[in-house]
């Protein structure tokens, strides 16, 4: 799809929208709009459904169909649809459970790029977070739905929505949507109406200025970083920022420090995932790594060095690889693995080792049971695992490497660099690794032309072994001397040369057609041949050995000394030196020649160069004799004045070799100076580095014991962190502990029944979360605490009617500094239950007491033991007892043994044992002062659900 034809692809995530949700979003949708809709998702969504609430055209997606604008396109529930080249494809779902929204985005984003848009909609949870960073890497847009996640907020799926939300350009209701879109697609045409190429030639000195400023903030250089990438992100947050042009956000990022740092993290977006590429890790595992294992003795300290570690997925998926390999070799080995970022918060997640349950997908089951633990709604790393790897912030642009590495796995970041620092990094990454070690890129990135320091073990999955050949690395740690500076200076020319190869070679060409015609050569100062013009072959003599392109050892016998002499001489003089009568034999006959050196001062490309020019003379040989040339003096003259410029020639020769002997002699003494001097500055520095290299073992010796005594101490506070969890979990009482500005420090399991909490939540404020409980302020209670260092306790209900008791008290330290609150919460709806039944049944006993109290004759209540239980006032009054001495008193100890008799035991007897409900009779009862009268008794029996807690009533009627 080409430029011109591209268009923006809405991806629309959802779960469970009905027909209002959609009718709501496309509302104010244009039919014209220019984007295309694809609905990916668990929907109940049809054609005839959806063609209700849209205008535009609804289709099914099926194989091969082709993306176009104003369309909108529904994709199967039972299958995962993808796109490439702007046609969908179908397949059938790989993972269980599905990720279709994961497959579709992700095929989105390397498909359509920047023109790509998510948008998730109510109800998704983890599924389309990993879709989501693919977006944002291709520099693509995601906007969610305000409240969209709520639904997932008390499930496992609660890390996956906070990994949406932070992704998220925009969080905005769905009747707000459609008007960004319109925006964010005019932005697109805009952006799509110049290359890159042309923004950044136009805008160059601003990116600078960019780069500065990010520089100024956290130290980070990115001037080498590729400008198109950086260009892009830029866009990007000046499309989120709503601001038009470049140059006003410029001075938005010199105004706002937050928006500088969102623009760094922006940069480095962090996109990986575990055992990415799993057929790269399947070569590891099967042929890298063992090999690299076979040689290595007992006991052996196998060090890995990954840069540009992210969030530390692929750190973890190596060391579970090298420690499984390790464990089927049977070797006996330390591993210890360097993972470094200049994303510090990438690093402090990456060294927590907590990750959503959707890695669950790119995981072996067997390796996933061994290497993790579920903690929550999340997985943890294995401690065997997280030992024996150290998270690091580190620039590997500006900060020294880490040397004596065995492996370095470099993957997904060289791509982001430009050729003059992938060279940079090729070399450092040379001078780290051990003779034969391993260096494991990502499927995109390559060296190039410096793949002469590596051998290529598998050119899909960049894989490469370390050739011991010296790299340039050296250079920059040496110290400085005049020797490598000429050296340096001297491969920079060599360099410079070679990059204009072409511009020099078209300037030689014009320089020699407007001015030579005889053969001749241009040289640099060393004497190589650049380029030769005319026929030169009969000059030339090839001598044995290996191969030279040196001129001086190239050209006849005769003439090598002489021409290595004026060369040399040319090229410090810079004068143009002439030599003339020089006899070589050419194809058996004497020729003589003359041959002129001239440096060429032209500016460019040519500068610094040498002319050599060979022109033929015609002479009269020397060995013709001079009887044969004639009796003629002037012959004679001409032969004796050749021969004096031959002697005259030599001897020029001669003096000039001998003032070259001399100043090489000079140069010579003056270069072994400079060598001894070296020799004594790299013995000094040699003597340093011994000093150093004690004070740094003494000073290893002593980390390596601070180490192991902060190992106990850290297995010690690891076990008491264990029996303190432990010990608050088997307590069923929620603990929440603040700091001293009501930030969550910690909680226990049981605290989201009370308070929406997740764990990404620790470090946030207590006012930013929801609780459960009615009409209390838990910040407020809190905030006096602070203030008064008092205590508080209060019964609190939740909305679902279950009572706590809230305890809040001050955080102290060992020090007793108050730090913070601690706030607890105890489940008393039981004790609420059992102090409402004991209300109930003390009213229940106050109304059967006034039942009781209502009846017009003496009463009593006895249990099965003929106990009294309680009586009425009229049996206190009429037999003249008190309730002391008749409550809990037997029935025959009562008025002092007056009711024991054996016929009143009997009838009640008959009541309990039999089951008879009730029984009247007569009976004498002697009142003190007033004698013997007749006594009526009803007796009645009180049942209840167990017989043997019946109860008897007995009610006494006298004789008027």
């Amino acid at each position: 799809m080409s430029l011109n034809d591209s268009f923006p692809v809405v991806g629309i995530g959802v779960s469970d929208v009905g027909g209002k949700g959609f009718k709501a979003f496309f509302k104010n949708i244009p039919d014209d709009c220019g984007m295309a809709f694809v609905i990916v998702g668990s929907h109940e969504m049809t054609v005839q459904i959806l063609q209700e609430y849209i205008s535009m055209p609804v289709l099914v997606v099926k194989d091969d169909i082709k993306m176009m604008p104003n369309h909108v396109f529904i994709c199967p529930k039972d299958k995962d649809t993808g796109v490439v080249r702007g046609d969908f494809y179908l397949r059938e779902p790989l993972s269980n459970p599905r990720k279709p929204l994961d497959y579709f985005f992700s095929t989105l984003a390397y498909d359509q790029g920047e023109n790509a848009i998510c948008i998730i909609l109510s109800g998704i949870s983890h599924d389309g977070a990993l879709g989501l960073k693919e977006i944002k890497a291709q520099f693509g847009m995601v906007m969610v739905q305000d409240e969209g996640l709520a639904g997932c907020a008390d499930s496992a799926d609660s890390a996956g929505k906070a990994s949406v939300l932070e992704l998220a350009d925009y969080i905005l209701p769905i009747e707000k949507m459609c008007d960004q879109l319109l925006v964010h697609s005019k932005w697109l045409q805009r952006r799509a109406s110049r290359s890159m190429n042309e923004k950044l030639s136009k805008n160059s000195e601003i990116l600078k200025r960019v780069l500065f400023i990010i520089q100024m903030h956290n130290s980070h250089d990115f001037s080498l970083y590729k400008k198109g990438t950086i260009y892009r992100r830029i866009e990007s947050r000046m499309r989120v920022c709503h601001i038009q042009d470049i140059e006003e956000y410029v001075r938005y990022l010199q105004r706002n420090a937050a928006e500088v740092e969102t623009l760094f993290k922006a940069i480095l977006i962090n996109v990986t995932r575990f055992f990415r590429d799993s057929e790269a890790f399947q070569v590891l595992e099967n042929q890298v790594i063992p090999e690299l294992l076979a040689d290595k003795p007992e006991g052996y300290n196998l060090r890995i060095w990954i840069p540009g570690c992210s969030s530390g997925e692929e750190v973890y998926s190596l060391a579970i690889i090298i420690q499984e390999c390790m464990n089927k070799a049977r070797k006996n080995m330390t591993l210890q693995l360097f993972a470094t970022d200049i994303d510090e918060d990438a690093v402090l997640t990456a060294r927590t080792g907590l990750y959503p349950l959707s890695i669950a997908e790119d995981i072996h089951p067997e390796r996933l049971k061994r290497f993790f633990k579920q903690e929550e709604n999340r997985y943890r790393i294995s401690k065997e695992i997280r030992e024996t790897i150290i998270f690091a912030s580190h620039d590997l642009i500006k900060d020294p490497p880490f040397i004596k590495v065995d492996m370095i796995s470099c993957r997904n970041l060289l791509i982001y660099f430009e050729n003059s620092l992938q060279k940079k990094i090729s070399n450092l990454f040379h001078f780290s690794l051990l003779p034969n070690g391993i260096l494991f890129l990502g499927p995109s990135e390559s060296f190039g032309s410096n793949t002469n320091l590596y051998t290529v073990l598998n050119s899909k999955w960049k894989l490469y072994k370390r050739r011991d050949v010296i790299s340039k690395v050296w250079a920059n740690f040496l110290p400085n001397s005049s020797i490598i500076t000429a050296a340096k200076a001297r491969a920079d020319l060599t360099s410079i040369v070679g990059s204009d190869k072409s511009v020099m070679i078209n300037s030689i060409e014009k320089m020699l057609l407007e001015n030579y015609t005889p053969p001749c050569f241009i040289v640099n100062e060393k004497g190589d041949i650049i380029y030769i013009n005319g026929r030169s072959r009969k000059y030339f003599e090839l001598a044995t050995g290996e191969v030279s392109l040196n001129i001086a050892t190239m050209v006849k016998e005769e003439m090598r000394y002489s021409l290595r002499a004026v060369l040399r001489q040319a090229a410090k003089t810079k004068e143009e030196i002439t030599i003339e009568g020089v006899r070589v034999i050419i194809n058996d006959e004497q020729v003589t020649l003359n041959f002129g050196v001239r440096p060429i001062e032209e500016p460019g490309a040519l500068q610094g160069l040498i002319l050599v020019i060979f022109e033929e003379v015609n002479v009269i040989p020397v060995d013709t004799p001079l009887s044969n040339i004639g009796d003629s003096s002037s012959n004679a003259v001409t032969r004796i004045d050749e021969l004096e410029n031959e002697l005259k020639s030599t001897k020029v020769q001669l003096f000039r070799t001998i003032e070259e002997i001399e100043l090489s002699y000079m140069e010579t003494a003056a270069a072994n100076e400079e060598l001894h001097s070296a020799n004594e500055e790299l013995q000094s520095s040699n003597e340093e580095m011994e000093t150093s290299r004690e004070e740094m073992q003494s000073l290893y010796e002593e980390v390596v014991t601070v180490n192991n005594e902060l190992q106990t101490k850290l297995n010690e506070l690891a076990h008491s962190n264990d029996d303190m969890t432990n010990l608050l979990n088997s307590t069923e009482i929620a603990f929440i502990f603040l700091d001293s500005n009501l930030n969550i420090m910690r909680y226990t399991p049981l605290v989201p029944r009370l308070i929406n909490i997740i764990p990404s939540d620790v470090g946030r404020p207590l006012a930013h979360l929801v609780t459960k409980l009615r009409k209390t302020d838990i910040v407020r209670e809190a905030q006096r605490i602070l203030e008064t260092y008092g205590h508080i306790e209060k019964e609190v209900e939740t909305i679902e009617g279950v009572w706590y008791l809230m305890r809040l008290t001050p955080y102290r330290t060992s020090e007793n500094m108050v730090a913070g609150v601690v706030v607890s919460f105890v489940n008393i709806s039981k004790l609420k239950a059992l102090n409402l039944l004991n209300t109930e049944l003390r009213d229940r006993r106050d109304y059967a007491f006034s039942i009781i109290e209502a009846i017009g004759f003496p009463l009593l209540v006895l249990d099965g033991d003929f106990k009294v239980i309680t009586a009425n006032f009229d049996f206190y009054r009429v037999f003249q007892v008190t309730p002391l001495e008749t409550e809990g008193t037997l029935l025959s100890q009562l008025s002092k043994g007056r009711w024991n008799t054996r016929e009143l035991e009997e009838k009640i007897t008959t009541i309990i044992t039999e089951g008879i409900s009730s029984q009247s009779f007569l009976l004498d009862y002697e009142f003190p002062g007033d004698g013997n009268k007749k006594i009526y008794l009803d007796a009645y029996r009180i049942n209840s659900k167990k017989p043997s807690a019946d109860l008897i009533l007995v009610i006494f009627k006298t004789e008027n």
